[in-house]
């Protein structure tokens, strides 16, 4: 109770109520975690980090149809092939942009990691990157404003009144991959793919593939009900979900960048 009162206090509650809520998460029974979910403030549940809590419980319980209201990997899922400004030219004279303004020496992007992520990078002297950051609003807004074509009415709490938009970039090498996780302050998210390896848009196998739904990390090994999903990038795509579903990326296993920028929409303030 006490760590809860510090929690409530704290500047990064998300961050604290994580740690309560795993424990919970990885118990076999998922009576406690529903409880302790359902009883929190409104603001709180409404938060993706609580979502996607609730969702395992109810998974855990049995209760499928409950948990599909909140996560399905079909229904909310939209992807849209996007159309470069005009002057940039073609979608791939726009993406080599994009990726020219990544990859340059800049301290966002340190050099030839495997993994490397820049949260919320500077748009200035990225003429490509702000024209882009445009779109993804729209595509965003879109999406939201169609929420119950994508089941959105079910999975999420009601859209913010206003919104802002966080956004960072990932360059994936070899065994390179972001690691199982949700965006916890996000409302929805979304992933533009600027540079795919062309041993990844050939491959036969799962290789750079977006994964959705897997949590067995988070939930020491359970399998929820909604499954997993695996979607093959193809750049100047831009997938977009509810920030509750658990992603990942499977290595791309090559020399060669894959690159993507993420997008949130989070309620103000958040």
């Amino acid at each position: 109770m006490q760590f809860e009162r510090c929690v409530a206090l704290g500047d990064h509650q998300l961050f604290g109520l994580r740690e309560l809520l795993r424990p919970l998460a990885r118990n076999v029974d998922g009576g406690p975690l529903l409880e302790f979910c359902d009883c929190l403030p409104v603001r709180l549940r409404q938060t993706a980090l609580v979502r996607a809590n609730r969702a395992i419980a109810l998974s855990r319980l049995g209760r499928v149809e409950e948990t599909r209201a909140l996560i399905d990997l079909e229904r909310n899922v939209a992807r849209m092939s996007m159309e470069p400004p005009e002057e940039f030219g073609t979608l791939e004279a726009f993406n080599e942009a994009l990726a020219a303004e990544i990859l340059r020496p800049s301290g966002d992007i340190a050099g030839e990691r495997d993994f490397e992520i820049a949260y919320s990078p500077t748009t200035a002297r990225r003429p490509a990157l702000d024209a882009l950051l445009r779109l993804v609003r729209g595509a965003l807004e879109d999406y939201v404003a169609q929420g119950s074509r994508y089941g959105l009415d079910t999975a999420l709490p009601p859209p913010p009144q206003t919104a802002s938009l966080y956004h960072g970039f990932t360059v994936l090498r070899r065994d390179g991959s972001n690691g199982e996780h949700i965006h916890p302050e996000a409302y929805v998210s979304s992933v533009y793919y600027v540079r795919v390896p062309k041993s990844v848009a050939l491959a036969d196998d799962d290789r750079g593939m977006l994964t959705l739904g897997g949590c067995e990390r988070y939930t020491a090994g359970y399998r929820a009900s909604w499954g997993i999903r695996r979607l093959k990038p193809v750049a100047g795509s831009l997938f977009i979900f509810p920030s509750h579903i658990f992603h990942d990326v499977l290595p791309s296993l090559t020399d060669e960048p894959r690159i993507s920028v993420a997008a949130d929409m989070r309620f103000e303030g958040g």
